[in-house]
């Protein structure tokens, strides 16, 4: 019968930090199906609500066959800021595997494809880390990218709010025994960060160019927030190449792409990264960005790992829609 996971269901194992490492696997695997041409991500659908300013967004993802449906605010403030909940099915025979909360789990599938990508791109030895954010994703990223990279010392957090950046470093260096330290400006963030995550909510460059050592890592998970004077300087990977360079995807990408600055053959997917086809870091001093909009093979993995998890430690309540589900 199908499983009902709860967030309490699921909480030993979204508080795991050992769990990070079968949410890499998940992950890599589906990136593996994705760049050989088993798979494919499918767009996202989004609709408006009826009688309320939020919209509803219907996640699939054909590897695993998982779903994950949300929905969010289209107002800045909201009361509920967003809501989530995944469905797995079989991918032979299409029977319910599981209904699953998804507010913690969902941390999973973004947090991890960056950790992975950390660990293929960073330069050796990493041990700064600058954290431009201080948001849910920014709390997600955290024990990812300790997980990616064992040799972090030390991390510097910038957020516009003085209380949110402070309360970011309190509870994180409590929670991951790090040295986390808040910054009055982005600049004292970057300035000689082996390693800078941008996870903040806004839609304008966070970062100057110059500020940027070389042969760091940059990881972006929102489009406009980089200049275009560091890409075009940088080695830049991406997730997808579809989702970064087609056309109203993601800027300052389509621009560089219509001015001639940026060359799509230039643009290495982290998957055949994975693959070995192509390195992705050619040189102790180069410069690398990831840029990493969201996949729906992302969820099915993330969703997979997960029900995985459930069945081999018993965990969730086992319930019955209807006799197909026996």
């Amino acid at each position: 019968m199908p499983l009902l996971l709860t967030e309490a269901d699921l909480q030993p194992l979204v508080t795991s930090f050992d769990a990070m490492e079968g949410a890499f696997e998940a992950i890599e695997a589906a990136y593996r199906e994705y760049q050989e041409g088993q798979t494919r991500p499918i767009d996202t659908v989004g609709l408006p609500l009826t009688g309320a300013q939020r919209s509803l967004r219907i996640c699939p993802g054909v590897a695993g066959a998982g779903v994950s449906i949300r929905t969010y605010p289209t107002l800045e403030r909201d009361e509920f800021p967003d809501s989530s909940v995944n469905v797995l099915f079989d991918p032979n025979h299409g029977r319910l595997l599981a209904i699953m909360a998804g507010d913690e789990l969902n941390g999973f599938r973004t947090a991890a494809p960056g950790g992975l990508a950390a660990r293929l791109l960073a330069p050796d030895g990493a041990r700064s880390l600058a954290m431009l954010g201080s948001g849910r994703q920014a709390r997600n990223f955290l024990p990812a990218m300790m997980h990616a990279l064992p040799t972090l010392e030390r991390v510097r957090i910038y957020s516009p709010t003085r209380a949110h950046r402070e309360d970011y470093a309190r509870s994180m260096s409590q929670l991951y025994e790090v040295v986390v330290e808040a910054v009055d400006e982005p600049r004292q963030a970057v300035v000689d960060a082996d390693v800078i995550v941008v996870a903040s909510s806004g839609s304008e460059p966070v970062l100057a160019a110059d500020w940027v050592r070389p042969n760091a890592l940059i990881v972006s998970i929102a489009s406009g927030q980089l200049p275009a004077e560091l890409i075009t300087r940088s080695r830049l990977t991406v997730s997808s190449r579809d989702e970064v360079l087609s056309k109203g995807r993601r800027e300052p990408y389509g621009s560089l792409l219509a001015s001639g600055a940026l060359i799509t053959e230039q643009v290495v997917e982290i998957g055949d990264v994975i693959l070995g086809r192509v390195l992705g870091r050619r040189s102790e001093d180069e410069i690398v960005i990831h840029e990493m909009p969201g996949l729906s093979i992302w969820d099915a993995a993330i969703l997979g790992w997960a029900y995985a998890w459930a069945v081999r430690t018993g965990a969730g309540t086992s319930f019955n829609l209807s006799t197909a589900d026996v």
